[in-house]
């Protein structure tokens, strides 16, 4: 995997349509970094960080490195 954004949102039980919502973002995108066939830009992973650090039910704060090593 490119990222951890799949084991995270396996970890916090979220969907893509919940995590798009949550960022701003389109689910088909969500989906795409998810699985590793897109990267993102640097946009993109900001929004996605926002996102998780919104997660109602979620105390753990999530920084970019984490989620997207090597960005």
């Amino acid at each position: 995997a490119t990222n951890n954004l799949d084991r995270i949102m396996s970890q916090e039980g979220l969907y893509n349509a919940e995590l798009a919502r949550l960022a701003g973002l389109s689910e088909r995108t969500i989906s795409r970094l998810r699985h590793g066939r897109a990267d993102g830009s640097p946009t993109t992973h900001q929004k996605v960080v926002r996102g998780l650090n919104i997660i109602p039910r979620s105390i753990h704060k999530y920084e970019i490195q984490e989620v997207f090593p090597n960005k």
